[in-house]
């Protein structure tokens, strides 16, 4: 008889256990990285979006876009996110043809903006998208952007 008294605790502590196994995994990953560590989740975190963000704010306000304009180089700016992508995992271990491809992806990018403008604001966006290149190249520098959350050093090393 003991058994049988013994038998619903039993139970009910196990289905606990076995609920906490299912549940933390899922829990923990709702709540992302903790404080100030860096998110390795896809290889673009939030940045990626974020990038675009900032070079569709800084282009809106120097160039006076309108907001024809504006969803013309979104589209744009989106479009060579995706083919970024794709020619990344193209070319993984052929840094070569990586270069190669993302340079003259970013020419095909800046012909496509430049035909959304005017003469004034092509002027402006040749000043302006060097800005933007500095800056992305400094978050790279200093580990944002990076696939991977932004490690630093050479493998094994962290």
């Amino acid at each position: 008889m003991k058994s049988d008294k013994k038998a619903p605790a039993t139970i009910l502590v196990t289905s606990l256990i076995l609920a906490l196994i299912f549940c933390l995994p899922t829990y923990a990953q709702q709540q992302g990285p903790p404080n100030g560590a860096p998110d390795r989740g896809t290889g673009q975190g939030p940045q990626m979006g974020n990038n675009l963000e900032k070079h569709l704010s800084i282009l809106r306000e120097r160039l006076n876009l309108s907001d024809d304009q504006v969803v013309r180089v979104r589209n744009i700016l989106e479009d060579h996110q995706k083919i970024a992508e794709t020619e990344r995992n193209r070319y993984r271990g052929n840094r070569d043809e990586a270069m190669k491809a993302a340079e003259q992806r970013r020419q095909e990018t800046d012909e496509k903006i430049k035909a959304v403008l005017n003469g004034e604001q092509k002027k402006e966006y040749d000043k302006v998208k060097d800005k933007i290149r500095k800056e992305v190249m400094k978050n790279r520098k200093d580990g944002q952007g990076k696939p991977g959350g932004g490690r630093q050093g050479r493998r094994g090393e962290r």
